[in-house]
């Protein structure tokens, strides 16, 4: 049985203090790390059940690229409507690959590396999520060097896919 939020956003999701819509932008920087979304919305799984996807990459550099990374499972990533969290009764599943590694690589564009940097792909599946709502908040977290980041994505529209990127 899937679960479904259906709410409408009216207010407080990609708005700045003085309630300026802040528009969303599909990547992120903090020092040397960029993440870029690819993905964020629903998809039929195999046993054609719905499922909500979030596809991402986390650009860092090359030299002890992938083991200064690190990923906390449930702290990972967080969905908001208005500022809450969706809850999510089934949980997730998440695995990080390569782009090639990635199942739906032929509907995404693969984002342009900078030089010397280094890129891996997260995939979440959240099974039996369905969310009627045109926009949503995505918190993605993960520790950097030691050091711990958080990328909020405000005012994502439910069923983005990257467009602009070279493949």
């Amino acid at each position: 049985m899937a679960v479904v939020l259906s709410q409408v956003l009216l207010s407080g999701c990609g708005e700045s203090a003085g309630g300026a819509r802040t528009g969303f932008r599909p990547e992120l920087r903090q020092s040397e790390v960029r993440v870029v979304l690819l993905r964020v919305g629903p998809r039929t799984s195999s046993t054609s059940q719905p499922t909500f996807q979030v596809t991402y990459g986390v650009e860092v550099p090359a030299t002890g690229a992938f083991s200064d990374l690190g990923f906390k499972g449930n702290d990972e990533i967080a969905l908001l409507v208005r500022g809450k969290p969706i809850p999510l009764p089934g949980g997730f599943s998440s695995s990080a690959m390569g782009f090639g590694e990635l199942s739906s690589r032929g509907e995404l564009r693969k984002p342009t590396l900078q030089e010397g940097k280094a890129m891996i792909f997260e995939d979440i599946t959240f099974p039996a999520l369905q969310i009627d709502a045109g926009h949503l908040d995505l918190r993605i977290q993960f520790s950097w060097r030691g050091t711990p980041l958080r990328f909020d994505f405000e005012d994502v529209p439910v069923g983005y896919r990257n467009a602009g990127e070279e493949r």
